[in-house]
């Protein structure tokens, strides 16, 4: 794909599929439209070109002039400059067969962020600079979430919701202002998660919520609970917080 045009007195050429760009006197810029249909269909002999230029009627170039601009466009395209083809052509019919990945965009999401795998995000979401979301996390509508907030895995974050503190994994976040709401029971079953698994998290948050500072908390939860995967991964969460956790 060619795109031509004039600039400040320059004769400029895009050739779109090699991303090359080339300012050209205005013969090459004027011999460019007459040799491409001749390239796009299959003709790769210099002189059947020349021949077929020089014949067009209404060319205000002397023949060796151009020639010698053939001759320049066909080095172009030569060193695959010009008339470069389109390697992505077919790859859309197999794009499309894909499974789908982003299924909306009208939401933001600002720069640096970390967004896991398997995320649901509703529309008009906005999520500003550097802030991470981890796997399966679900956030409705309308969240508004402030710069470097974390938002832990397996969460259901209510629509409207605003907040600037870290979500942590497993939970429901919800109401106004935004609060723990409880642990997200149906996420985590549909997960997977044992029953046994469930009763461990929501232990744990029991204990996280309860009476004390986040860090004699977290000491009873360590000191009380068998230490699983899950129950390791909101100590480590909550203790690498920086924002700290919403209420």
């Amino acid at each position: 794909m060619i795109h031509q045009y004039k600039s400040n007195g320059y004769n400029i050429v895009m050739d779109v599929n090699s991303g090359s760009v080339h300012v050209v006197d205005d013969i090459v810029y004027d011999m460019i439209p007459l040799v491409e249909p001749l390239v796009t269909e299959g003709i790769k002999d210099a002189d059947t070109i020349k021949a077929a230029v020089l014949n067009l009627a209404n060319i205000p170039y002397p023949q060796e002039e151009i020639t010698e601009a053939v001759d320049e466009v066909l080095e172009l395209e030569k060193a695959g400059q010009l008339f470069a083809p389109d390697i992505y052509e077919n790859y859309i019919f197999d794009f499309k067969k894909r499974q789908t990945v982003v299924k909306a965009l009208c939401l933001h999401i600002a720069h640096d962020c970390i967004i896991g795998s398997n995320i649901i995000i509703g529309n008009s979401t906005k999520l500003a600079g550097e802030v991470k979301v981890e796997d399966y996390a679900i956030i409705s509508a309308s969240v508004l979430c402030h710069q470097f907030c974390n938002i832990g895995c397996n969460v259901m974050i209510q629509g409207g919701s605003r907040f600037s503190q870290d979500i942590p994994p497993y939970i429901i976040a919800g109401k106004e202002p935004i609060r723990y709401a409880g642990i997200n029971i149906i996420g985590l079953r549909r997960k997977g998660f044992t029953n046994e698994q469930i009763d461990q998290i929501h232990n744990a948050y029991r204990l996280l919520y309860g009476e004390g500072t986040r860090e004699e908390n977290i000491q009873k939860i360590k000191e009380t609970l068998p230490i699983t995967e899950e129950i390791q991964h909101i100590i480590e969460f909550v203790q690498a917080s920086s924002r700290g956790i919403i209420k």
